[in-house]
């Protein structure tokens, strides 16, 4: 689990870094909700002499030049009535 801003190399050159939470409209783990809601990562992926920023949302593989990245989990999980501060947040 890494913060926003902090690079992760996956493999064959590729490095995954995520960017900022474009959407975050998870049902909290303490409420009932009708929709699931998603969380959207943007998410910087850079590999030899390419680079592109994408949307990476959790459990849908990403695959670029032949290579697939999945979004495992945004952490901390929503609570009702809580603001989650940017900070806290684990990809």
């Amino acid at each position: 689990m890494v913060p926003f801003n902090q690079p992760v190399w996956v493999s064959n050159g590729l490095v995954v870094t995520p960017m900022r939470l474009t959407e975050d409209s998870r049902c909290p783990y303490n409420a009932r909700c009708i929709h699931a809601g998603r969380a959207l990562l943007e998410t910087l992926l850079d590999g030899t002499g390419w680079r592109q920023t994408v949307e990476l949302e959790p459990g849908k593989p990403y695959t670029i030049r032949g290579e697939t990245v999945t979004l495992v989990s945004v952490q901390p999980e929503k609570q009702a009535e809580r603001q989650i501060r940017v900070a806290s947040y684990r990809f």
